[in-house]
C-alpha cells in the first residue's frame, strides 16, 4: 500500500542527487509512497517498474536506475530465501516523520538477507533502450552473468554507440566501461559524450585523443581525491560536460607529464590486469 510521504527543498539541491537523471531522482521519490514506515520494500525491478513506472516495456531500464541509486548511497539490497530482494532507503528515518508508524513486516527478512548488488549483475539477452529525441529504441546486448539466483532481472550493456566518429565511441565506451556497463540515462550520457567531443574539438589539441587522454585521466583524479566538490561528481559523461574548462584549467596548471606508455594503451593493460585477476 502506498504512503504520503514529505520530500525536503534540500533533496532538489543535494550535490548528489542533483546530478542524478530525472527518472533516477523521480525513482528515488517513488522509493518514499513504496517503502513501508521503515524504509523497507520490496525491490524486485519488476515490482518497482509496476509501481512507479507501470506504462514502462522493459523492467531492467529499473534496474538500471535501482543500480546507480545503489551507487549514491541512497538505498540497500539484500536478497532472502523465500522472500526475494528486499531494498532499504537507507536514510529513510533520517528525514520521514511519520504519526503513529507501523512496524515493518519485512525487516527480519532484509536482516536475514544476503546483501546484493544491482549493478554487478548483466544480462546477455537483447534490451531496447529509448532514445528520448527520437522515441525510437536501440538494441543493446550485455554480457553473460554467473549468478545462482535470478530473483533480480540482470542489468543490460548497451553496445558502444553506432557513430563513424571514433573519438566519440572510444569516450563513451571508457565511461561505460568505468560505470560496470550501465548507463542509468543512455541518451543523456551519449549527448554529453558529443558535447565533450565538440569541446575538445572546440580547443584544437595537436593530438586529439592524447587530449581526451588527458582529460579523463585528469577527471578521474579529481573525482576520486578528498576535495569537497571534485569527490561529489559522478564519474559520466554529464558529469565531465559541464565542467570541462575547469579540468582542463587544473592539466594546464601543472607541468606536462614525463613520456611513457599511451593512456589508451594504459587503459587496455588495466582492463586486462582486471580481467586477469577476476575483477569485474
Amino acid at each position: 500500500m502506498a504512503r504520503i510521504r514529505t520530500v525536503k527543498p534540500e533533496f532538489w539541491s543535494h550535490p548528489i542527487m542533483a546530478r542524478q537523471s530525472s527518472d533516477v531522482r523521480l525513482l528515488a521519490l517513488a522509493l518514499l509512497n513504496m517503502a513501508d514506515d521503515e524504509g523497507y520494500f520490496y525491490a524486485d525491478p519488476m515490482l518497482v517498474r509496476n509501481f512507479a513506472f507501470p506504462f514502462l516495456e522493459d523492467h531492467r531500464e529499473v534496474e538500471a536506475m535501482l543500480s546507480q541509486l545503489e551507487k549514491t548511497g541512497y538505498l540497500e539490497a539484500r536478497e532472502c530465501e523465500g522472500r526475494g530482494c528486499i531494498g532499504l532507503v537507507k536514510s529513510f528515518t533520517d528525514h520521514q516523520v511519520i504519526s503513529h508508524p507501523q512496524e515493518s513486516s519485512i525487516k527480519i527478512y532484509f536482516d536475514k538477507g544476503v546483501q546484493v548488488s544491482f549493478h554487478e549483475r548483466s544480462s546477455n539477452v537483447p534490451v531496447t533502450f529509448h532514445d528520448d529525441s527520437t522515441g525510437k529504441g536501440k538494441e543493446g546486448k550485455g554480457k553473460e552473468w554467473n549468478n545462482t539466483t535470478d530473483a533480480l532481472a540482470p542489468v543490460a550493456i548497451e553496445k558502444p554507440p553506432k557513430s563513424s566518429d571514433e573519438l566519440e565511441k572510444m569516450i563513451y565506451t571508457h565511461f561505460l566501461e568505468a560505470n560496470d556497463g550501465t548507463f542509468a540515462n543512455y541518451p543523456k550520457e551519449r549527448n554529453a559524450t558529443k558535447a565533450i567531443v565538440r569541446a575538445i574539438r572546440n580547443k584544437k589539441p595537436e593530438d586529439e585523443v592524447v587530449a581526451s587522454g588527458q582529460l579523463l585521466e585528469e577527471y578521474k583524479d579529481l573525482v576520486l581525491s578528498n576535495d569537497k566538490f571534485w569527490s561529489s561528481q559522478p564519474y559520466l559523461p554529464s558529469g565531465l560536460s559541464p565542467l570541462i574548462d575547469r579540468v582542463i584549467s587544473t592539466i594546464q596548471k601543472r607541468a606536462p607529464p614525463p613520456p611513457g606508455e599511451h593512456w589508451a594503451e594504459k587503459l587496455a593493460r588495466e582492463v586486462e590486469e582486471r580481467e586477469s585477476r577476476g575483477i569485474a
